[in-house]
């Protein structure tokens, strides 16, 4: 998989001959050393200085790089097998008790009642209606015919809820009811939007110019000063005269009464 680099060199000044560790030239030899029972001292070595200061020492290997001409482990080709019959499972028969009921619901006995789980959280849940058939095709005129006086019933409930409405919002409206009078044209709008929807826009639109002009209007007219008062002499002032001449007179007959009345004796 790896092969020498063919474009590698070994760099200048590279020192075959040094080796990598030489012994440490500062280390001594122990004073209790025994060569007898430690054997022949060595000192321990150390990187060789030289190494660092050159590129490299001992016998130079060029690196290694991915061999382009590598295929991986030989296997051979796979091929179909052609003794291979798949996975084995017993041969089938025919059934001997096997059988077509031509009339399945002729065996059954009468059902009396049919019971249905539902596991809901809702309330509310009615099932008043159950038909029995051999496929979904059985039940769809039954469906078809129960649901179509369902929707009559339930149109037919609401024209006679919305009468019921209508008749109470025309008694109102007779009493003279703004409340009612308001709901009657937002009713009116609404069918006027449903039957002609442009019609219904220009009355929204002559509705919200009116709102507007109203109410800037209301806001340019002036309203009156605080510090403004009645004229003298005016309509006003002949109208509260009397009433401070009575006033005045009902003050002087109370002070006459203190005067006359006697002190309580002691």
């Amino acid at each position: 998989r790896k092969i020498p680099a063919p474009a590698a060199t070994k760099p200048a000044g590279w020192l075959d001959d040094a080796p990598t560790m030489i012994p440490d030239p500062e280390a001594a030899r122990p004073e209790d050393w025994d060569d007898d029972e430690d054997g022949a001292w060595e000192a321990p070595e150390v990187p060789n200085p030289a190494c660092a200061a050159a590129p490299g020492c001992g016998a130079w290997v060029a690196p290694e790089i991915d061999n382009p001409a590598y295929k991986g482990k030989w296997t051979p080709p796979k091929i179909d097998n052609p003794a291979y019959k798949g996975p084995w499972a017993p041969r089938k028969i025919k059934n001997a008790a096997y059988f077509v009921p031509e009339n399945p619901a002729k065996s059954l006995p009468a059902i009396g009642a049919v019971a249905v789980e539902v596991w809901t959280t809702n309330k509310g849940i009615v099932y008043d209606n159950f038909a029995l058939g051999a496929t979904a095709d059985d039940g769809k005129p039954l469906a078809t015919a129960f649901y179509d006086r369902k929707a009559e019933e339930f149109a037919k409930e609401e024209e006679k809820k919305a009468k019921k409405k209508l008749k109470k919002l025309e008694q109102r409206l007779a009493e003279g009811s703004i409340f009612a009078k308001g709901q009657k044209f937002i009713l009116d709008l609404i069918y006027t939007a449903e039957q002609q929807p442009a019609e219904a826009a220009m009355s929204v639109g002559v509705l919200l110019v009116t709102i507007i002009v109203l109410v800037v209007f209301r806001k340019k007219k002036k309203t009156p000063k605080a510090d403004d008062k009645p004229a003298e002499g005016g309509a006003d002032a002949d109208a509260a005269a009397p009433a401070a001449a009575a006033a005045e007179d009902e003050d002087q007959d109370s002070k006459e009464e203190k005067r006359e009345k006697p002190p309580k004796a002691e």
